[in-house]
C-alpha cells in the first residue's frame, strides 16, 4: 500500500490537476513494476532461486555439505590441508574458508594466483591438496 502522510492523507484535497492519493498509489505501482524481477532470471547465474510447490528452494540449487569452515592464515602461500568438515578433517569438495593474512596490506601467491586478505578459497574437490586447479579463489 501506498505510504500516507499527514499532509497527503485528505483526499479531497486537489492541486487543481491531481489527487494526491492516485498519484502515490501510481508512483508505487510504476516502482513495483520496474523492479520486478523476471523469469528468465531464475535458476539461472547471477539470478535467483525460483521455489517448489511447497515454498521451498529445490535441493539442485542448494550447497548442502558444502559449508564456511573457517579462517585460514594464509602467509606461507600453501592451500589449508586439514580444518575441512570431511573425516579427521580433510577438506573436502565446497569447503570454503575466508583468507586472512598477517599483513593484510600485502597479498600473497597461492597456486600462481594472488590472494587477498578478505578473499575466500574453495575446495573443487576432496582432499585437493596442493593442486590449484582443484580450488577457486575469490578476491574481496
Amino acid at each position: 500500500m501506498a505510504d500516507i502522510t499527514y499532509e497527503n492523507k485528505d483526499k479531497n484535497v486537489h492541486d487543481g490537476i491531481h489527487n494526491k492519493w492516485r498519484d502515490i498509489d501510481a508512483n508505487e505501482v510504476k516502482t513495483k513494476v520496474n523492479t520486478k524481477e523476471d523469469r528468465s532470471d531464475k535458476g539461472a547465474a547471477d539470478g535467483y532461486c525460483p521455489l517448489n510447490g511447497d515454498g521451498q528452494i529445490p535441493q539442485e540449487f542448494l550447497v548442502l555439505g558444502s559449508p564456511f569452515v573457517g579462517f585460514y592464515v594464509a602467509d606461507s602461500g600453501l592451500f589449508p590441508t586439514s580444518g575441512g568438515n570431511g573425516p579427521s578433517g580433510v577438506v573436502m569438495k565446497g569447503n570454503v574458508f575466508d583468507i586472512v593474512l598477517t599483513d593484510p596490506t600485502n597479498p600473497v601467491t597461492m597456486g600462481g594466483q594472488q590472494v587477498n586478505h578478505g578473499g575466500t578459497i574453495r575446495a573443487l574437490a576432496d582432499n585437493p591438496l596442493q593442486d590449484a586447479t582443484k580450488w577457486k579463489i575469490s578476491n574481496a
